[in-house]
């Protein structure tokens, strides 16, 4: 590995000169810097990490803790990380995914202090308070993606408002049975959801037509047809049925195919999330698009402008937007407006 000082040897300066002008201090001449650089990119030098945190008192690098229920096969979350991932490495930091060592008993505060990490993104834990405490109890600042419950520092989508967004064009279309897949009933995000649920068929004097005692915790595939199952068990008519995800969508879909039913032309059908697989389906899907690369553009950003583990920023709340594709249709025997306005 080269050294700072055999940089210093060939450039003829001293050490010191050597680590200010790599540390990019400016009390240098332009000469000696230019000279300096080209002798370190000749020889190939690599600064070395952790040196460059003590003299900086902070590291380069990023705290992830990511411990959903399927891990990187939720492909929502996984889309924020990567968006996360891309913007720390354009601005100069890396990433290190944090996780409990129970056999050593390392908690994730340890993990974040032996690398001098200052921030970490918490994506949807189970023991999110309990994790946030610790973290800020140790001087180490937090951002919480998708809370299980209130959090001081969250980012997500405005769930309540997409789910409007989505009740509303199934509204605008004509449908006025509109059936509901609920995700989790313990979460944040899930109760946001089926709040906004709740609250448009009130404001529309509709009937409510979902099953409360089901929680659809993994919002998976199977969840999604088992529900639509009980649904057209308990309901004798459904005009639409709005799912709490694009993967439940998937489900209902395919339990409608096997009862007999047409999607659009029998029951429309709408998702959320617009996952990539949802493009490919058949019929392709209708859905509420969360922003994952802007979710996680604006989450680094703000973990990066995060001062101490006692500064906390309010709720941010990015705005959702409609995809209109084949699963729904209007239907034909109502009388609606002609004209939607797409948010």
């Amino acid at each position: 590995m080269v050294s700072v000082q055999e940089i210093a040897n060939l450039a003829n300066v001293s050490q010191s000169t050597v680590s200010k002008v790599l540390n990019n201090y400016p009390d240098v001449s332009e000469k000696t810097r230019k000279k300096v650089l080209e002798i370190a990119k000749q020889l190939g030098y690599v600064p070395n990490a952790s040196a460059i945190s003590l003299v900086k008192k902070k590291s380069s690098i990023i705290g992830v803790i990511y411990e959903v229920t399927s891990g990187f096969g939720n492909l929502f979350f996984s889309a924020i990380l990567e968006s996360f991932r891309s913007n720390a490495e354009n601005n100069g930091y890396t990433i290190i995914l944090l996780s409990q060592n129970e056999e050593k008993k390392k908690e994730y505060w340890m993990h974040c202090v032996s690398h001098n990490i200052e921030s970490v993104f918490i994506i949807s834990t189970k023991d999110q308070s309990v994790i946030e405490t610790e973290l800020k109890n140790h001087g180490i600042a937090t951002l919480t993606l998708d809370p299980l419950y209130a959090s001081s520092s969250p980012i997500s989508t405005d769930n309540f408002e997409a789910m409007l967004l989505s009740l509303h064009y199934l509204y605008d279309l004509g449908h006025r049975a509109i059936g509901f897949i609920q995700g989790s009933l313990h979460s944040y995000v899930g109760k946001e959801r089926l709040n906004a649920y709740l609250h448009f068929v009130k404001e529309k004097n509709l009937p409510s037509l979902f099953i409360p005692h089901i929680d659809n915790a993994l919002y998976s595939l199977q969840q999604g047809y088992d529900t639509t199952s009980t649904l057209l068990n308990q309901f004798d008519h459904l005009d639409a049925i709005a799912c709490c995800s694009d993967v439940l969508a998937m489900g209902a879909i395919y339990c409608l195919q096997d009862r007999g039913y047409h999607v659009p032309n029998d029951i429309s059908i709408m998702g959320f999330d617009d996952l990539r697989i949802s493009e490919i389906t058949r019929p392709r899907l209708s859905t509420i698009r969360q922003d994952s690369i802007t979710i996680g553009k604006i989450a680094c950003e703000t973990l990066l402008s995060m001062n101490s583990s006692n500064q906390s920023v309010p709720p941010i709340l990015i705005k959702a937007s409609l995809v209109v594709r084949n699963s729904t249709k209007k239907k034909e025997s109502s009388i609606i407006s002609t004209l939607y306005e797409f948010q």
